[in-house]
């Protein structure tokens, strides 16, 4: 009980702190003054008036001379998301949904940290996560909102390798199902990888009915989600960014690689557009140390937790880190070229912070100095 209520209150406090400045100020709401507001709310609108008038909101014919609606993840009409823009005027219905994305997060992301740590390692580690800056959980755009589905999708994957049960089963595709209408198409097919390596680990490396059934419940989630998805896949390949590298231009250089992992980012780099595609963003020396004391901390630990680690932590941030600072390289590479390679920190930081866990744990056993790891941590 008591663990229970402090998950809801840390939770719920979480929510209220991202909306401080609607609280602060007046007449302050929460939503992106760019996409949200040009781009989402006007589309939405339009494809919810589509809807009602019983037709599939496939174009918007009130911008510019015609654009795509139904393929483009700002306005998605079936979004989960999208719900409480049926009751409320858009800029409270984005406000309210922060809130609400906010506090599940971290209920998602507790319940993931819990699959390897303790009560208190995985609250710490779920209030770390949220607030590490501009990651997957990036709370700007409604497509981008994947956090509380990437957390989840384990935790049930976690369940249903446990007991096998056909109710965690259903609970993944209808996970799936949701996520594949609420998040961009981009996120779910980087997030893919992570969560078949995981599933193939966690089963200790065999191939049966437990480690496909992840990718068994995705492809039926695609099949079912392809009414919204189809208009994307007809027309992806006729943009720019389908067969050229767009974000070369701002990315971070080397030195401002190893500079950020001393100093701050915040401190010299300015931020506004592109700060999300700045590897110094996601990368600190002292996370970094804790990452690697808490390697060593789970030597011992069971192989299928070192294995899930390795593949879905280390292992991807390493090869996005390279991929990266090499430029020819990544434009080598059909589809990578196009995407921001940034975005596996996305999903690879959580399983390193799981490091970061485990080093609190072994603080709070006495068996590392408390000096060193509170200066780690702060």
């Amino acid at each position: 009980m008591f663990r229970g209520i402090s998950l809801a209150l840390v939770s719920l406090s979480v929510g209220v702190l991202i909306l401080a400045k609607v609280f602060l100020y007046p007449d302050c709401y929460s939503f992106d003054s760019h996409d949200e507001a040009n781009h989402a709310f006007p589309g939405l609108h339009v494809a919810q008036a589509a809807i009602r008038a019983g037709e599939l909101p496939t174009i918007n014919y009130y911008n510019n001379f015609g654009t795509p609606l139904l393929g483009d993840a700002l306005t998605y009409p079936f979004a989960v998301q999208a719900i409480t823009y049926q009751f409320l005027d858009s800029h409270l219905a984005m406000t309210v949904n922060r809130f609400v994305i906010a506090v599940v997060t971290v209920v998602a992301a507790f319940g993931f940290f819990r699959i390897y740590l303790g009560f208190f390692p995985a609250l710490v580690c779920a209030l770390l996560i949220y607030f590490n800056p501009v990651s997957f959980w990036y709370p700007v755009h409604q497509y981008q909102m994947v956090a509380p589905f990437f957390f989840a999708s384990f935790y049930l994957l976690n369940k249903f390798n446990i007991h096998r049960s056909a109710l965690y089963f259903l609970s993944l595709f209808a996970l799936f199902c949701v996520m594949i209408l609420s998040v961009s198409i981009n996120h779910v097919v980087l997030m893919v990888p992570f969560v078949l390596s995981w599933s193939f680990s966690r089963n200790g490396f065999q191939v049966n009915r437990i480690s496909v059934a992840p990718l068994v419940a995705l492809v039926c989630a695609v099949i079912f989600s392809y009414p919204q998805t189809f208009d994307f896949a007809q027309s992806f390949q006729a943009s720019a960014r389908s067969s050229e590298g767009v974000y070369d231009s701002i990315l971070t250089t080397s030195r401002e690689l190893f500079l950020g992992l001393i100093i701050p980012p915040g401190e010299w780099i300015a931020y506004n557009y592109g700060a999300q595609l700045q590897v110094t963003t996601y990368l600190s020396l002292p996370v970094m140390l804790a990452v690697l004391s808490g390697t060593w901390i789970i030597r011992k630990k069971v192989a299928w937790k070192q294995a899930t680690l390795f593949l879905c932590g280390i292992l991807p941030t390493v090869m996005a880190i390279i991929l990266y600072m090499n430029s020819e390289l990544r434009f080598a590479i059909p589809f990578v070229k196009s995407v921001d390679i940034s975005r596996v920190f996305w999903f690879s930081t959580p399983f390193c912070y799981v490091y970061v866990g485990y080093f609190i744990a072994c603080v709070r056993l006495g068996k590392l100095p408390r000096i060193v790891a509170g200066f780690l941590l702060v």
